[in-house]
């Protein structure tokens, strides 16, 4: 009874450790796939996003941890029979050991394969060419931008001189400066050319076609004034909506005279060239590209680090799973051969009452079941044995009752008697049939009648 309960209390053990290392399993594989799928080390790589990695990361390697004390427990266990001999302990760790073995050679080559496979996506991702195209690309964008600005740079230089030269902004001559920025407008085929003054008030404003639709905003004073010391110029990007897409003004600022302090200047002409939106919008995409792209440079070795972190979890996963699924699967085995060499050692030594507590679906259960039908075989013919045996006993005691009853009865009657079997042997004779006959009993008793009768 003691027996039973033991055994039932190891299965209910064998059961919450199954479960635990099943629930670990799937949460560690979870976490891994949430981290590969929510780290990012594009341009929105956040703070909060290297956190929750942090965070899974850590999570897999306790929970990691805990599969790995759950089998060195195992393993100590297991030490421990070997130790001391335990009956089963030699099969149990020879089938660990080809579990082991058989987990480690396919995991190792594929564990170096992957890594070595990263290894080279990621410096295929990260390789010179890439990096080169897209820094000549952004180089072309940004040469592009300073061609505009040399020319509005050259255009405002010219029409500077114009109108401090033709006296233009005394304002006897408004008229003739309005005419004027609509000429160099044109004849520069620029899209907006403005006078303001040194206030940032406009007093001309000549616009291309393309432009008369749209808002074309004041400068301030600190726009007009802010040209950089030793620059004769200042160049100011404003993005607007044209259509159905957005472009870019470039406004290109110079002091009039040419050249002067913006502080001392009698005025300020500004020439304005718009970027087409598709130009404007594949530069932008470039300076784009070009800054995720150093981003993700940045990141490139913590990629490679999370990437070996998850396929080392995923390896060791595998490993620790086939030494467990090997403690189970020899546990199967040897906890039934225990089972039996106890059970053919107390059979030997009488108790037939023996049965094997272990149940199981399999072939070893079959086995069970036959040694435990045998055993209660075995002990029930020996009852049977056993009731047969005083059956005769008492068979023979009546026998000789009755026996000893004839041989009493034989003595004390007159007649005399002589008795023989079946091969004609005399077995008896009483003191009547010795005194008629006048023989000795001793002589004729165990004889045969006809050696006696010669």
């Amino acid at each position: 009874m003691a027996e039973s309960k033991h055994s039932k209390q190891e299965q209910s053990r064998k059961k919450k450790e199954g479960l635990l290392v099943l629930v670990i399993l799937i949460t560690v594989g979870i976490l891994t796939f949430a981290e590969t799928r929510i780290t990012d080390f594009g341009s929105d790589f956040s703070l909060s996003s290297t956190v929750l990695m942090f965070i899974l990361i850590n999570t897999n390697l306790l929970l990691l941890l805990a599969l790995i004390l759950l089998v060195f427990r195992n393993l100590a266990k297991l030490y421990y029979e070997k130790k001391n001999n335990i009956l089963g302990s030699k099969l149990k760790t020879r089938l660990i050991a080809a579990f082991i073995v058989l987990a480690l050679l396919p995991t190792t080559v594929l564990f170096f394969f992957s890594i070595q496979f990263i290894s080279t996506s990621i410096a295929f991702w990260f390789n010179t060419p890439v990096e080169q195209t897209l820094d000549s690309s952004l180089v072309v964008g940004q040469k592009l931008y300073e061609y505009i600005e040399e020319k509005n740079e050259f255009f405002a230089k010219r029409a500077a001189f114009q109108i401090d030269s033709r006296k233009l902004l005394d304002k006897k001559n408004e008229k003739k400066l309005t005419r004027y920025s609509q000429v160099i407008q044109r004849a520069f085929n620029r899209h907006a050319v403005e006078i303001y003054t040194p206030d940032a008030k406009r007093v001309s404003l000549s616009l291309a076609n393309e432009l008369e639709s749209l808002h074309f905003g004041l400068l301030t004073s600190d726009d007009l004034t802010d040209i950089p010391v030793g620059e004769f110029s200042h160049t100011i990007s404003q993005n607007i909506k044209e259509g159905e897409g957005e472009g870019e003004l470039l406004r290109t600022i110079a002091a009039i005279p040419f050249g002067i302090d913006p502080k001392k200047a009698r005025a300020f002409v500004v020439i304005t060239t718009l970027v087409s939106p598709e130009l404007s919008q594949s530069l932008q995409a470039i300076l784009k590209g070009v800054k995720e792209y150093h981003q993700l440079k940045l990141a490139k070795k913590p990629a490679q680090i999370s990437y070996y972190i998850a396929l080392s979890i995923v390896a060791l996963l595998v490993v620790f799973c086939a030494i467990w699924f090997g403690f189970q699967l020899a546990k199967s085995i040897t906890i039934p051969i225990m089972k039996f060499a106890e059970g053919t050692k107390r059979v030997t030594d009488g108790d037939l009452n023996y049965q094997i507590d272990f149940e199981t679906d399999d072939e070893i259960g079959t086995l069970i079941k036959s040694f435990n039908l045998m055993t209660k075989q075995l002990a029930t013919g020996r009852e049977q044995i056993a009731l047969s045996g005083e059956m005769l006993k008492r068979q023979n005691a009546e026998l000789e009752e009755s026996r000893q009853y004839i041989e009493i009865v034989l003595k004390n009657i007159s007649a005399g008697v002589i008795s023989i079997d079946n091969r004609g042997t005399i077995k008896t004779i009483n003191k009547a049939a010795e005194s008629m006959l006048d023989i000795n009993s001793r002589d004729i008793l165990n004889k045969n009648f006809k050696v006696v009768l010669k």
